[in-house]
C-alpha cells in the first residue's frame, strides 16, 4: 500500500504545500490538520482529470484514492477507501446511473461549440421530485448522502434529472453556463452571466 513520503514533504515543505513538477504534469503534496494530501495534474491543461489521494495522519498510508475534474471539483470514476491496514472497506461509483460520463461528455461539448480551453467549471446536478417535494443536488453530495439508495421511492424516473452543467469563459466579463441531460446528452439550456 502507498504510503505518503512525509521525509520528501519536510524536506521541500514551503508553508503546507510542496508541487513536484514531473514530465507528465505536476505533483502537489500538501498538509492539513488532519491528514495529507496529494493531487497529481496532468500537463494537458484541456481535459484536466486529476488524481487525488489522501493519507492517514498517523500511519501516513493511504486513506483514500480517486479522480475529478479540476474546474469544478466534480469526482469521477471509482473513489476507493482504505482502512489502516490497506484494505479496501468502500467503493463508490460517481459514474453510476449516468448514461453521459465525461468521456462521452466532452466530445457533446466540441459538437456544441463549445472552446474546451476556455472551461472553467463542470459540475454534475441532481433534481429529485416535483412541486413541492423539488430537490436540487450536487451530484457528489447526492451519492455520498446516500441518497440515490432511495431512487426507488421516486414514482418515476422522469422525477430525477440529471445533468451537467459546463461554464465557459466568453470574455473577461461574461460566462456562458450550458446544461447537458446526464441520459441523453441533449443540450437542455444555456444561459449568460456577467462577471462583476
Amino acid at each position: 500500500m502507498e504510503e505518503f513520503d512525509l521525509v520528501y514533504f519536510e524536506e521541500h515543505n514551503n508553508d503546507g504545500e510542496c508541487v513536484i513538477d514531473t514530465e507528465d504534469g505536476r505533483i502537489i503534496m500538501l498538509e492539513s490538520d488532519d491528514t495529507y494530501e496529494v493531487i497529481i495534474e496532468p500537463k494537458n491543461p484541456i481535459i484536466m482529470v486529476c488524481t487525488q489521494k489522501l493519507f492517514y495522519p498517523d500511519t501516513l498510508s493511504m486513506f483514500s484514492i480517486g479522480q475529478f475534474l479540476k474546474y469544478g471539483g466534480t469526482k469521477i470514476g471509482v473513489w476507493k477507501l482504505y482502512d489502516e491496514d490497506g484494505e479496501i472497506i468502500e467503493e463508490t461509483d460517481y459514474d453510476e446511473d449516468w448514461e453521459v460520463d465525461w468521456e462521452k461528455l466532452f466530445p457533446l461539448l466540441v459538437v456544441n461549440g463549445i472552446n474546451l480551453k476556455k472551461i472553467v467549471g463542470i459540475c454534475r446536478c441532481v433534481e429529485v421530485g416535483e412541486g413541492e417535494s423539488f430537490q436540487k443536488y450536487e451530484a457528489q453530495d447526492y451519492v455520498e448522502g446516500g441518497l440515490e439508495k432511495n431512487d426507488d421511492d421516486v414514482e418515476s424516473t422522469k422525477e430525477i434529472h440529471r445533468y451537467w452543467i459546463v461554464t465557459e469563459l466568453v470574455s473577461a466579463n461574461l460566462l456562458q453556463e450550458n446544461a447537458f441531460d446526464g441520459y441523453t446528452g441533449n443540450k437542455l439550456w444555456s444561459e449568460y452571466k456577467v462577471i462583476k
